[in-house]
Order: C-alpha cells, then structure tokens, then sequence
C-alpha cells in the first residue's frame, strides 16, 4: 500500500488511486511455461489496485480502484529492449492480470511499463485529443486514452515476476448536475471540451521517470471527451442522461490529461436530443496536475433559462379556439402530420370576414393591426438573440427577438404610419425582407421586451421552425382578397409584412408591449 498526503487547491479536490488488501489472488504459475511452443516468462499485477488500468469504486474525494481490461498488455525491458507480453489473463473481477513476456527470464528484476491500449511502444505515450465514454461513471476508456504506468517487476522463488503499477498521467473527473432538472424531459452531456494555456495530449516519450515534459508530436491543448456508445451525430446516441439535481459519482465523466501546472477552460455541452438545441456551460480552474491523482469537478450544468412558456397553443385567424381544442394533440416537437379546416369553423379558422372588418380572434391571438406592424417594423430596432434559452413542452429552445416597446418608438400609432391609416385605406401594404441586428440590444434593455421563436403549426409536418421564427397574424384583413391574411415575421435574417392563405398556417399567441 502507497501512502499520500492530500492537498486540495481552490476548486479542485485531489484524489488517491486508494489501495486496499483485497485484492483477488490468481491461481500460483510457474516462472517459465509454454506458450504456442514457446517459452514464456510470467508476470503478475500485485498488492494495489493502482496496478490497473480503469477505475471503479470512485468516491468523492476519497478515491477509487482500478481495474484492468481485455486486450491490455504491458512491455518488459529486457537489456535495454522493451518486449511486449505477448497474452494476458485477467481475474473474474479483472483486479489482477498475470502477462506471458517471450523467453526464460532470470535477473532478479525487470523494468515494466504499460503504454495504453493497442499500444506497440514500451517508450511512447500516446494521449488521446479525442476520448470517448461509452456510459456515467465509465472509465473503460482509459486504455485507449492515455492511461500509463511503470513499475519494477520483482522474481520470486517460483520464477515468476510480480509488479505494481504506478501510473504516471494525471485523471479528470467531471460530475455535472441540473439545478433545473424539473424543468426538463430529456437533456444529456453531449461532451466536455477541455482547453488547455499547453499541451495536454499527444504523443509522449515515457520511461520510469513518467510523461516527457511536452508532447513529441500531434501536442494538443484541447481534448474532447464524448459521452456517446455509437458513432454518428445522432444525439440519441449520447448515452449521459442529466436527472440529479446535485453532484454525483453515479454521474461522472472522466478524461486523462498528461500531467503539469496548467489552466483549463471546461466547457460542457448539454443537448435535448428532441430539440437539438445544445447550451454550453464554462468554468475555469488553474493547478499543479500530478500523477497518479484524480481531480474532482463537480459544475452546475443548468441552462440559464429565460422562461418556461409550458405548453404552446396554436391559433388561426380569427380563430376563438386553440386549434387542438376537443381532439388530440400531435406535432407538437418532432412534427407530424396535422389536418387543417377547410371551411370556416368556430374551434378552428373564420373564411368569412372580410375587409374593412378586423379578426374577432381574442386580441393575443390577432395582436396587432397593421399600421401598429409597420411601425413595429421600420422603428421598433428588432435585434435577433441566439444566446438566449427558453423552455417549451419541457424541451430546451433557444433564440428570438428584442423589440423596443411600443410606447418607446418615435411617434407610435395605431391609427396611421408615415400619413396613412392602412388598417381601412384600401392600400395592400406589404414589407420585403429587411435586415436586423444580431445578439442582444447594448443598451437600456428596460425599452425592450423578448418574443420567443416559437415556430408555426403546418399540414403534413407539424411544429415547424421552432426556434428558428417568430410568426403573428395580424387582424387586419386583405382589401383585396378574403382568403389572406397579413402576418409579421421575424428570424435571423430579418423581418417582413407578408400575405398568407388562412386556412394553413396556426400561430402561437404573441404580446407585443
């Protein structure tokens, strides 16, 4: 057993590989055996579950137990050469692995180091830039990762050879959680990005000192860890559900890093696999990284979210009912197949009103007229927000739009713009596209309000472009043609004034202020 003194910097809890005195004994072997016809040397992990090369049984700082894995092998110096085991056999719970290495060994010790994985150097580390989690509290990866380790390996009377491993990278392990959990369906940790002021990957010279002082080649200072079991974009693959509302080792990622003083930016990625939409949340710690020691992070991985709007009613024009009023809900994340009235219906759409008269719909389905839209338009300084999360449906959205409030735009009326009243002139008045400011307005955000982009109901698919627009059907009929409507329409790329058939679009409800 190894013993440590403990030190914990700001923000960072130091962790032991933990030794303990129940090990699994493998079965006794002879020094040297035969193996495919040749003879082979062997040589047994011992003692410590340091000697093992991914962990189980962490426990928030107070450490954890390595075990090996399938495939692993180590490397042997034999006279300044390093020769690989050329099998292994590893204990039911894989505490221990005995290694066959060619030849009749005889002095009474040897060099051991283990390398990673699929390694074919017994002097080269490689440190992955990319890393992968196949599920929480997981770190079967290590091998393939970067995971190292040396020892001397000791003959004993029986000649075989026995060694404990002592690692020499250091370990990360991330236990994010959702103050906000509630507030959400399904969101899961897509990955972690991990960058670093220096190199903390790539391909390494390693001898019993440890790690080189810098990467060889390939030297990264960013590693990515993904938590996903396939490969492929799908989020559904991401395999790193987010339903604790505090920190725990039941949840915990973990990444290896080669060694030293660096600063680290962490970056967590949180993705609703419905809706797509990822937040990302970033925190920063600066600190000595040792080997052979996990460092705990535990980090609030919580969207700021800036509203729940529940669930999202839809209405058409001149509608006095939600339009799933009385019948199931579908359509409403993943899209479906919606069908929509085709003459005019109290719980569904008004086809008979015409100009000079305005929709009876409740005044937030129908919210503006359109001397009030044009005003909206050409003065209200609409600035799109992509950084911006909100929630719908118990799915994380984002974006949408500032707009000044109405009583802070110059010379505002709902009666004329520029001179005219076109709420009753006869004059079919629509806007082009025109381009708006991108991210939040810069000042006195107190004369603005927020629209979320709740998207529009479709035939054939659905809930379309949440997040993506914001749609309101004006009350304002066309002067020349009662099958239309006038409508404002909001996104990225700017807004407008158009014309649409009423009988199929539905809106969500807007309050313009």
């Amino acid at each position: 057993m190894r013993n440590f003194k403990m030190a914990i910097p700001a923000a960072v809890a130091l962790l032991l590989f933990a030794a303990c005195s129940n090990d699994d004994i493998a079965d006794g072997k002879k020094g040297n055996e035969k193996a495919g016809g040749k003879i082979t040397t062997t040589f047994a992990s011992v003692t410590a579950p340091t000697s093992r090369t991914s962990m189980t049984n962490h426990a928030f700082h107070t450490g954890g137990d390595f075990l090996w894995e399938d495939d692993d092998q180590i490397f042997v110096n034999i006279s300044g050469t390093y020769t690989q085991s050329t099998s292994s056999e590893l204990t039911p719970s894989k505490a221990r692995g005995t290694f066959q290495v060619p030849g009749a060994l005889t002095a009474s010790s040897y060099p051991v180091t283990y390398t990673g994985k699929n390694a074919t150097s017994g002097t080269q580390v490689t440190i992955a830039a990319v890393q992968n989690q196949k599920a929480p509290n997981n770190s079967e990866h290590f091998g393939e990762s970067g995971d190292c380790g040396v020892a001397t390996a000791n003959r004993a009377s029986d000649g075989t050879y026995t060694f404990t491993l002592q690692h020499k990278a250091s370990y990360l392990c991330f236990m994010p959680f959702l103050s906000n959990a509630s507030m959400f369906e399904d969101l899961r940790l897509q990955k972690i990005v991990v960058t670093s002021d220096n190199d903390i990957a790539g391909d390494y010279s390693f001898s019993a000192a440890g790690l080189g002082a810098s990467a060889q080649s390939n030297g990264s200072r960013t590693i990515t860890l993904n938590m996903k079991a396939l490969a492929g974009i799908d989020f559904n693959n991401t395999v790193f559900p987010l339903t604790n509302t505090s920190a725990s080792v039941d949840n915990s990622a973990y990444m290896v890093i080669a060694p030293g003083q660096h600063t680290l930016k962490i970056d967590y990625y949180v993705v609703d696999p419905v809706s797509k939409v990822t937040s990302v949340t970033t925190k920063t710690v600066t600190a000595n990284f040792k080997p052979n020691l996990v460092y705990d992070f535990t980090a609030d991985v919580a969207p700021k979210i800036y509203h729940d709007y529940g669930t999202i009613g839809f209405y058409m024009w001149g509608s006095q009912h939600e339009f799933f009023e009385g019948r199931q809900r579908t359509g409403i994340v993943n899209g479906d197949h919606v069908d929509f009235p085709t003459s005019s219906s109290s719980s569904f759409a008004d086809m008979t009103t015409q100009y000079p008269h305005i929709s009876q719909s409740p005044i937030d389905v129908n919210p503006l007229e359109l001397n009030e839209a044009l005003h909206i338009i050409k003065n209200g300084d609409i600035h799109w927000d992509e950084n911006i999360y909100w929630v719908a449906e118990k799915h994380l959205f984002a974006c949408g739009a500032w707009l000044k409030k109405m009583n802070k735009i110059p010379n505002f009326s709902k009666y004329e713009f520029e001179g005219q009243n076109y709420d009753i002139n006869g004059v079919v008045k629509t806007v082009a596209e025109t381009p708006i400011p991108l991210g939040r307005p810069s000042s006195n955000i107190s004369d603005y309000y927020f629209l979320p982009a709740l998207g529009e109901l479709a035939p054939e698919v659905g809930v379309y472009d949440r997040g993506n627009i914001i749609l309101s059907a004006l009350k304002t009929a066309c002067p020349n043609d009662a099958t239309v409507y006038y409508y404002i329409g909001i996104r990225k790329n700017g807004v407008r004034l158009e014309l649409f058939h009423r009988a199929t679009r539905a809106y969500p409800k807007y309050h313009f202020e």
